[in-house]
């Protein structure tokens, strides 16, 4: 799953304003991760970002530690 599904998911950003956050990436010359995106507009703090980006890793690599 992607970050920013993970965030509608909890709650923590509406679908709409992440949809706002990918047409500005999506418009951008130079990549820019929506993470940063997200804080750069004040959705998001960067304490959220790093706790969904945690949350976001171990969801992808589960079963890798046993």
């Amino acid at each position: 799953m992607r970050l920013g599904e993970y965030l509608v998911k909890y709650d923590v950003l509406k679908k709409e304003e992440l949809e706002r956050a990918l047409v500005i990436q999506d418009r951008r010359e130079s990549f820019k991760p929506i993470g940063e995106i997200l804080v750069d507009m004040e959705l998001i703090t960067i304490d959220t970002l790093i706790k969904f980006l945690e949350i976001q890793l171990k969801e992808k690599f589960k079963g890798y530690d046993e």
